[in-house]
């Protein structure tokens, strides 16, 4: 790892050019203009590393990670990566989550994993390796039940965490002292496999879910419809208290079919709409006002077992540039339904048509 700060001198102001290498990461600091102030096109000095002097080096001491120490590490890793050796966890880790402090905490089972509560949470601090000092795991009988829940964090730091077992309460995880709070205000809606997405403005907007342990409303889409079961009608949470977008109302986005309203796979699209995935519906929702909602074509054909498709629920996507997502595995509506798992992968562009 090397730090170098240089100076750069653009018409009597001052800016910095920082190059950080961490595995051939690049970063450069936005603000030397070349050019002058009041040019159309500012330039950005760029140098290679080798090219400064000495005295520009900022040395920054190693320090060692314990969780790389007695591994041996294949040649071809820095282009097909590498997996350790499997570890002890002090749960069966259902959900997880990278707090801001670079630990990760997860919860889901009991300790032995044998039970579905989500009112365990383990911490894990990476640096202190994968021993069992390594990990802080607390429990109270009077939080509510997480497990199947969503979760995405607050402009404060704090994480939500919604729906799951608990199905209409939200609570407010604080890294900072490992504490959770109930919010007073209640969803709508049910919201067990539900998804949660930060918007730019720092609002999390609720997406999907449905009536806890009735994944088999897609056997009988309009008898679920009837009864309420899949949450069709998004919501946003406005500093306290949940606000129902009623404009976003959506079967092709949030319903049964297929059920769509189980963890809906979104993101935050460069235009400031939220793009989503459904099953094999995709889809734009725009959150301001009351909400309004696009169909803009379907994914791939659901899914079968003599043709292995990844669509549906049981698979995974997350978009990993601007504007670029990647869904791997999947062909199935949960992990009930017996179909076999897909090993297909499919990239989608939204930065254009």
């Amino acid at each position: 790892m090397f730090v170098s700060i240089r100076r750069c001198n653009v018409s009597g102001t001052y800016s910095r050019l920082a190059v950080l290498s961490v595995l051939s990461v690049l970063v450069l600091l936005p603000g030397c203009n070349n050019k002058g102030p009041g040019s159309e096109s500012g330039g950005v000095v760029m140098q290679r590393a080798s090219a400064l002097s000495a005295a520009d080096w900022v040395t920054v001491p190693a320090v060692a990670d314990p969780i790389l120490q007695g591994l041996t590490i294949p040649a071809d890793a820095p282009t097909k990566g590498m997996w350790s050796a499997t570890q002890t966890w002090p749960m069966n880790a259902l959900h997880a989550t990278l707090l801001p402090d670079g630990t990760v905490l997860t919860f889901g089972t009991t300790l032995n994993g044998a039970q579905q509560n989500g009112r365990y949470y383990d911490v894990w601090s990476p640096l202190a390796g994968l021993g069992a000092t390594s990990h802080v795991t607390t429990f109270s009988a009077t939080r509510e039940d997480s497990f199947c829940a969503t979760s995405t964090f607050l402009t404060d730091g704090r994480l939500m965490v919604s729906g799951g077992n608990g199905g209409v309460t939200s609570q407010f995880y604080t890294p900072a002292t490992g504490q959770l709070t109930t919010a007073t205000a209640r969803l709508a809606m049910n919201r067990w496999y539900a998804t949660l997405v930060t918007l730019p403005d720092g609002r999390p907007l609720m997406l999907g879910g449905m009536v806890p342990y009735t994944e088999g409303m897609q056997d009988d889409p309009a008898g679920a419809i009837a009864q309420g079961t899949p949450s069709m009608t998004p919501e946003i949470w406005e500093s306290t208290t949940w606000r129902s977008l009623f404009g976003a109302y959506s079967r092709d986005a949030f319903g049964p079919d297929y059920l769509r309203c189980s963890y809906p796979r979104a993101f935050v699209a460069p235009n400031g709409k939220v793009f989503g995935i459904s099953s094999e519906k995709m889809w734009y929702l725009d959150p301001t006002n009351n909400g309004s909602i696009q169909t803009v074509g379907n994914f791939k054909q659901p899914y079968t077992s003599a043709t292995p498709v990844n669509v549906g629920a049981t698979n995974t996507a997350v978009m990993y540039t601007i504007g670029k997502i990647i869904v791997v595995g999947g062909n199935g509506s949960f992990n009930g339904d017996g179909l076999p798992a897909s090993n297909k992968a499919t990239l989608i562009d939204i930065n254009g048509g």
